[in-house]
């Protein structure tokens, strides 16, 4: 009371949950001295307000993008290993197509690597160049499934892979700057790309040897289980994006407000 008639104003009680600040006793005074009591109940659990929570969704989110980019980023283990093996030892398509494809996809990557990047400056544009490139993915593991069961135009059917193969790795490519960019944190950039380029390691060390052993186990089929797992990711990954973008502007907002604070007292 000395400190309410030094104050002349209201004082302001910041309640929380321990158990012991639950007793009907402190309920009862609060009711009792609400004319000059102003009590502001804590939540239970406030994650959207707390950094080290917001820190840990925000990584948890990267984590989750980089888990289903690492399917879509299977475009390299296709063009470079998976499907040079398979036109070799499972098609009559020419040999030399090989060389000619891989070729074909570096000309394309070429002059078509700007082109396919736009919309990658959001990390709802990126999102949608992700499920485009697993699209594509998924289609051109169709197309090489047929191949095994043809026996007339092959090649041709390949070759049209190709272009689908290199349209998934365009905007795959695009997708994955995009929403590392656009996610991590200004003061720890370094630490968030290198999180989210898992989806890449894990791609170039598990990629080859499951693609390969996908087709060399059910042939045809494993192409298609290929391309359900490509779909599957391209479906996930726009909501993941966004449930990480959220977590991401709630960093920011906490960080301006502390900043405020900082610079207030």
């Amino acid at each position: 009371m000395r400190l309410l008639r030094l104050l002349a104003a209201p004082l302001v009680w910041c309640w929380d949950n321990l158990n012991i600040h639950l007793a009907p006793e402190l309920a009862d005074f609060a009711a009792e001295n609400k004319e000059w009591l102003r009590v502001y109940r804590m939540p239970a659990y406030a994650p959207d307000l707390n950094p080290a929570d917001l820190g840990f969704s925000v990584g948890s989110g990267l984590t989750a993008l980089a888990a289903l980019s690492a399917p879509l980023a299977l475009h390299a283990s296709v063009i470079l290993v998976a499907l040079p093996l398979w036109i070799v030892t499972r098609t009559q398509a020419p040999r030399a197509l090989v060389p000619v494809l891989l070729v074909a996809n570096t000309v394309l990557v070429v002059l078509f690597q700007v082109t396919a990047s736009r919309g990658a400056e959001t990390v709802p544009g990126a999102a949608r160049l992700g499920r485009g490139a697993g699209l594509w993915l998924a289609a051109g593991c169709l197309l090489v499934a047929m191949t095994g069961r043809l026996s007339s135009a092959p090649a041709a059917l390949i070759s049209l892979s190709i272009i689908l193969f290199t349209l998934a790795e365009l905007q795959q490519a695009s997708s994955a700057w995009g929403l590392a960019h656009g996610l991590a944190p200004a003061n720890a950039q370094a630490e968030y790309f290198g999180t989210f380029n898992l989806y890449s390691v894990t791609q170039s060390v598990a990629g080859p040897a499951l693609l390969v052993g996908a087709f060399d186990w059910a042939g045809s089929w494993g192409w298609v289980l290929i391309a359900i797992v490509a779909l599957l990711a391209a479906v996930l990954l726009p909501a993941a994006a966004a449930a990480a973008e959220h977590a991401a502007s709630n960093v920011d907002m906490v960080q301006a407000g502390q900043a405020v604070v900082e610079t207030e007292t």
